[in-house]
């Protein structure tokens, strides 16, 4: 295990949390230095304000997301930056622990998010050896950089796509204005009193803008009538707002009055055609100069009928849809694997914080002074007095890349179970769905007994044991009652 400290130290006691400096566009002058704010790097400067290697933290807007800087930066005072003793603290395994703490929960703020840095100060951790620290910081990048794999695999998909809808269509030359061949039909207005988080007997899924450019997060509501209902082959856009000209595809429900749906011939034009033709750089360009000049961008129907597309023959529309499906099998296989590896980036990231993962190290007596120190400072001193040099640990990296990553643990039970909130499941079931997961260790039926009963016994455990009442027909055959376990969270 990870060997901590018996006393957790404040975040104050291991950095320095700055403020950033406000540095207008019109005054960045073209070089080296990248500009941080909240939301990551947004230009660069000719000139830095912090002069090292540092992390970068969320304090308006996108709060609490963490960044890192490994040459010189400008960050502007819309983020935090760090300053740390770099002898007691690793940069790298600090970004990770950051991470892990998930900041954006401490905003307190009513309109604008916002991160007050006391907030973060106050939060206590335990505190590993700096070689230990090194080790945490190298096994969550080998997780980093699975994940930035996968994502550039499907930026290269979509990359794919866009070249070959340009290769088979760009020289055609039959256009048509959109208001010839589409008719557009706007959603509904359901206040939210009226909207459901759970399905009823009459209620259908209720499509919000969120529902397509953030993320699934189901409403229902009474059906309202088929004008407003869209079946997976329609295609919708987002009317006005910051995402207006968004194209929504592939789900079913009755949408929102901030959406509004295309009605077209669809023998004479695929959906899957109608849909690349509306993600196209060239009309995010149109609806960019048309609609993005006011406060609040909108589109109107004059604005839509009023852009010419392409209109291929169909047998043309036919093979791009071919394309499309291979590719999108793939991207839904990366898809999937990317979450699986964000929830594991996720599971060893909490592992690590609270000294769980496995480490084969060739430690001194020095663990144990470490562990009996009152602070960092302490603890480093005591640490440099026994002469422990990191070159005298084995990392076993490759045997963690095995074990570590892809063990099946208490964490990725949890992430599973989220997904059925509300419902019980028996162990067949949770079996099951274990045995489905993709790029892990299959774990034995009694480790997961072992991990339930884990769960079970947890002061605040995320699921309950119930019991599932047998039928008259099952209690004549002397049918005992079956264990269920109700997910909590």
């Amino acid at each position: 295990m990870i060997s901590l400290s018996n006393k957790t130290f404040r975040i104050s006691d291991l950095c320095e949390i700055k403020y950033g400096k406000a540095l207008k566009s019109e005054n960045r002058k073209q070089g080296d230095y990248p500009v941080f704010g909240s939301a990551g790097i947004i230009g660069y400067h000719d000139e830095y304000l912090v002069n090292q290697p540092t992390i970068i933290i969320g304090r308006k807007g996108s709060i609490g997301e963490i960044y890192f800087s490994e040459k010189p930066c400008w960050v502007i005072d819309t983020a935090y930056y760090i300053e740390t003793d770099l002898e007691k603290v690793n940069l790298f395994w600090f970004k990770d622990i950051l991470k892990a703490l998930n900041l954006k929960k401490l905003d307190r703020s009513a309109a604008i998010p916002g991160l007050n840095r006391n907030d973060v100060y106050g939060i206590q951790i335990p505190l590993p050896l700096l070689s230990e620290q090194i080790h945490i910081a190298n096994v969550l990048s080998q997780a980093e950089a699975l994940i930035a794999k996968r994502k550039e695999s499907l930026a290269l998909l979509d990359a794919y796509l866009k070249s070959t809808f340009l290769e088979m269509f760009g020289e055609v030359e039959n256009f048509k204005a959109l208001g010839d061949i589409c008719e557009f039909s706007q959603g509904i207005q359901i206040p939210i009193e009226e909207q459901s988080t759970e399905k009823k007997d009459g209620y259908v899924r209720f499509l919000r803008i969120i529902d397509f450019t953030q993320s699934d997060e189901p409403r229902y509501i009474k059906f309202p009538g088929q004008r407003y209902f869209i079946n997976e082959d329609d295609v919708v856009m987002v009317r006005y707002g910051a995402t207006a000209g968004f194209v929504g595809f592939r789900k079913t429900g009755v949408i929102a009055n901030n959406l509004f749906k295309f009605n077209f011939n669809k023998e004479e034009i695929l959906p899957i055609y109608l849909y690349h033709t509306l993600k196209s750089d060239n009309f995010a360009q149109y609806i960019k100069m048309k609609a993005f000049g006011a406060a609040m961008p909108a589109l109107n129907f004059e604005i839509m009928n009023g852009y010419k597309i392409c209109v291929p023959p169909l047998e043309l529309q036919n093979q791009f849809a071919v394309v499309v499906e291979k590719v999108e099998a793939l991207k839904e296989t990366y898809q999937e694997s990317l979450l699986e590896l964000e929830a594991l980036y996720g599971s060893l990231s909490q592992r690590a914080f609270r000294g769980e993962l496995e480490l084969e190290l060739g430690l001194t007596d020095a663990k144990e002074n470490f562990k009996n120190e009152k602070g960092p400072e302490e603890a480093d001193q005591e640490y440099k007095k026994d002469k422990i040099e990191e070159d005298k640990y084995t990392l076993n990296i490759s045997k963690l890349s095995e074990e570590e990553f892809y063990k099946f643990n208490t964490d990725d039970l949890i992430i599973l179970l989220k997904k059925y909130s509300g419902k019980s499941l028996s162990f067949e079931e949770i079996w099951k769905e274990i045995l489905n997961l993709k790029n892990r260790i299959k774990p034995s039926r009694e480790d997961i007994q072992n991990l339930i009963i884990k769960i079970l016994e947890d002061s605040n455990p995320c699921i309950e044991q119930t019991y599932d009442e047998p039928s008259n027909a099952d209690k004549f055959i002397n049918q005992t009652k079956q264990i269920l376990f109700r997910v909590l969270i």
